[in-house]
């Protein structure tokens, strides 16, 4: 196969069978047709399937573990094994894991529950936000309210203020002119005792200690010939 592009060479028409050999090597050398030649081989970075602290089964001779990928390489795992102590932790190969189906399972129902569970909180921050509106606002209702029954109260109380004010006025003048009153009744002359005797003729009243101390009314001068007693009734 490797021959068949130099058959028709010039070469071989010649019978110079040795060149066409020689040649045929050095283009074989070139080209890397030689199957001893190693060829550079590309290294191939593998991607991991899992991440740290996915659970996954670790193939150990026959048999398969549950552990936990604690660290992740480009080309192992560093794994715990479940049930078993940190000191049967190890390295393994990426082809040696393989997914935990039952623990993933677990884990989407989980997950599921848990978006259930975000979801309700989301609507019951939704219903509390609400709720906080509505109080909110009811708040600011009974504070205008409130308001309003303060300042109505507040102008009833200023009125009802006012007429006390004037009832105590009244009472005040009543208490004065019963003072009055009262001490219109009490002797002119030693202003303690109250009057018990009208002098005749003037009229005038003193008590009667005061009158007996004087001849003449001290009031209008006039001489008087009784001392008329008063009895209150």
């Amino acid at each position: 196969m490797i021959l068949q592009p130099y058959l028709k060479t010039s070469l071989l028409k010649h019978g110079d069978l040795a060149k066409a050999v020689e040649k045929l090597r050095l283009d074989a050398k070139k080209n890397d047709y030689s199957p001893t030649s190693r060829r550079p081989v590309k290294e191939t970075i593998v991607t991991p399937r899992f991440k740290q602290n996915d659970y996954v089964k670790v193939y150990r001779g026959q048999t398969l573990r549950k552990a936990r990928v604690v660290h992740v390489t480009s080309s192992e795992y560093f794994v715990h094994y479940q049930g078993y102590p940190t000191s049967s932790d190890e390295y393994v190969p990426h082809y040696r894991v393989i997914e935990d189906r039952e623990m993933k399972t677990s884990n989407t129902a989980v997950d599921d529950e848990l978006e259930q569970l975000r979801q309700e909180n989301r609507r019951l921050k939704e219903q509390l936000r609400e709720s906080q509106e509505k109080l909110k606002r009811a708040e600011d209702e009974i504070a205008q309210e409130w308001m309003h029954e303060c300042s109505v109260l507040q102008a009833k109380c200023l009125l009802v203020s006012d007429h006390c004010k004037e009832a105590v006025t009244r009472v005040y003048n009543v208490l004065e002119d019963k003072q009055r009153v009262i001490d219109s009744w009490n002797c002119v002359v030693c202003t303690t005792k109250p009057v018990d005797c009208a002098l005749v003729s003037c009229g005038h009243l003193f008590c009667m200690s005061c009158s007996a101390q004087f001849e003449s009314c001290p009031i209008c001068r006039q001489a008087f010939v009784l001392r008329l007693p008063l009895f209150k009734p």
